[in-house]
Order: C-alpha cells, then structure tokens, then sequence
C-alpha cells in the first residue's frame, strides 16, 4: 500500500513539473492520472489496489460516526425518562481477531460510545473473546438487524 502511494505522488510531481505549471489544481490532476495509471498496471504492482483499503477505512470511520451519533441519542432517551429500565451485565463477545492493533482497535471504538463500557480483553489459546459490560443487556431489541450475538452472559 505505502508503495503505491509513493508511486502515485511520484506520478503526481512528476506531471507537475512537465506540465510546467507548480500549483494544486495541476497535482490533483497529476495524482487523479497516477489513480488512472495503477488502476490500468495493477497487475504488475504487489498488493492490492491501495483505495479500496482506504475507502474500507473511510466507510469505517462513518459507520462508527453514525453508531456514536444513535448511542448518544439512546443514552440521552434514556437519562430524560422518568424510571429506566436499566440492567447492565457483563458478556463475553468471541471474535476472530488475529493481531493486537485489531484488537485494540475494537476495544477502542467500543468503549468511545456510550452504551458499553469496560472492553477487557482475554486471550486463550484457541480462541480470543472480548468482556463487555453493557448498559441495556435486557432493552435491547432483539430482532434489530444490528444485534451483536452473545454467546455467553456471565452477570447480570
């Protein structure tokens, strides 16, 4: 990936001194022809294509703003309600994460929005599982397309 990106930014400076012209628009110009360029020679470039990877990692970055931005909205409801009903409970959440900045990664962006609390993470030797304490273990609507599948609830 960072091969291709030198690539493309040599491709770009390069367009902008034969082209004579020493500004920005005539860089965008140079790199859209480097994106164009790598896309055509792909196959002679090692790895994958490199925008995928970073348009994987934009759409990321949304999925989390948008999933900040709901669990904000649900903590809010449930603050202004007259009696909530909150039961919190710890689970343990299996995943196929290999390396440690994966994991790290998850439990960050777990523990930045407001519903779950606590990622602890435990490692066994066949399989890695994440512990979680979760606000709303009983709210939760359990036919939301977005239902995360607890394999096992230790307390609650």
């Amino acid at each position: 990936m960072a091969f291709q990106i030198v690539i493309n930014l040599i491709i770009a400076c390069m367009w902008m001194f034969l082209s004579e012209s020493y500004s920005v628009p005539s860089f965008i110009a140079g790199y859209i022809l480097g994106i164009l360029l790598l896309l055509l020679l792909r196959r002679f470039v090692p790895d994958t294509f490199y925008l995928r990877r970073v348009m994987k990692i934009l759409g990321l970055i949304m999925l989390f703003i948008k999933e900040l931005f709901s669990s904000n909205m649900d903590i809010v409801k449930l603050v202004y309600t007259p009696k909530p009903d909150i039961e919190s409970g710890i689970f343990e959440l299996p995943t196929e994460l290999k390396s440690n900045w994966e994991i790290t990664l998850l439990a960050n962006l777990i523990s930045l929005t407001p519903l779950a609390h606590f990622p602890l993470q435990f490692h066994e030797i066949i399989q890695s599982y994440l512990f979680m304490q979760w606000i709303l273990m009983i709210v939760m609507n359990p036919f939301s397309p977005l239902r995360i599948p607890l394999k096992k609830q230790l307390w609650r």
